[in-house]
């Protein structure tokens, strides 16, 4: 019965297979190795981004904006709080409206950094977070393969996302695109996987929250909210609209 071109059916989790149909250990063995290949070629890859990003940076920080990240992150390690030299029209009357100033580039990235910032510095304490955040969402993407067959796929999404020429020279820049790149990532993750649950709500109305402290225009994206949980709450017959709808409060 195991002669050339025969078919031996063996027990399987779903069944009958067949050794020469797929699922086959010939089979199973390549795409192993293909899935061993991939994890080889992107920690290869993510090595050659740190390398890369290490070199260009220990030339100095760079653009009019990285001295503004940096001296917003040195106030806040040094103790002496938000300040700022900008005028804000809350400045103009102080006598009537003593309203406190914030940073000019008040944002989630300035403070998301101090951790790294008081073992590193100013500077360096934002590329090191800058470097994270865009490494961890490339292995999101990476990772993102639901089988073996899509690893290459995968793959080639993951590194073509860190190497893309904006993704190099935000993470150099210390703009506040690493920290969008990887929220936008979890949103959508969270927002595809199926079922549309309260804590579910929670979790996209933070991560919204958060982008919007980032860059102001997500602000459509919290206006969007409202009427994603009500569309997914009639769609899947759910009467707890008004649960979903208190998230975002």
């Amino acid at each position: 019965m195991g002669g050339t071109g025969e078919r031996t059916p063996e027990n399987g989790a779903g069944g009958l297979v067949f050794s020469g149909e797929g699922g086959g250990p010939a089979e199973n063995g390549k795409l192993y190795l293909e899935e061993k290949f991939c994890y080889f070629v992107f920690a290869l890859g993510i090595v050659f981004f740190i390398a890369l990003t290490l070199y260009a940076a220990a030339l100095g920080p760079r653009g009019a904006d990285v001295y503004l990240y940096i001296d917003h992150v040195q106030s806040l390690l040094d103790g002496d709080g938000i300040q700022t030299n900008t005028l804000f029209p809350v400045s103009v009357y102080p006598e009537l409206m003593p309203l406190p100033r914030p940073f000019l580039q008040n944002m989630l990235s300035v403070y998301i950094s101090l951790p790294l910032a008081l073992l590193l510095g100013a500077y360096h304490g934002l590329i090191a977070t800058g470097l994270v955040f865009y490494i961890l969402t490339s292995l999101i993407i990476f990772m993102s393969a639901s089988d073996r067959k899509h690893r290459l796929i995968s793959l080639a999404m993951g590194l073509t996302f860190l190497f893309f020429p904006i993704v190099f020279t935000t993470s150099l820049q210390l703009f506040a695109e690493p920290t969008t790149a990887i929220l936008g990532v979890l949103f959508v993750i969270t927002y595809i996987k199926p079922g549309f649950s309260f804590s579910k709500s929670v979790i996209l109305s933070l991560i919204a929250v958060s982008l919007f402290w980032t860059r102001e225009n997500f602000i459509l994206l919290l206006a969007f909210l409202p009427v994603a949980f009500v569309f997914h709450s009639l769609a899947n017959k759910n009467t707890r609209i008004g649960k979903n709808l208190i998230a975002i409060t």
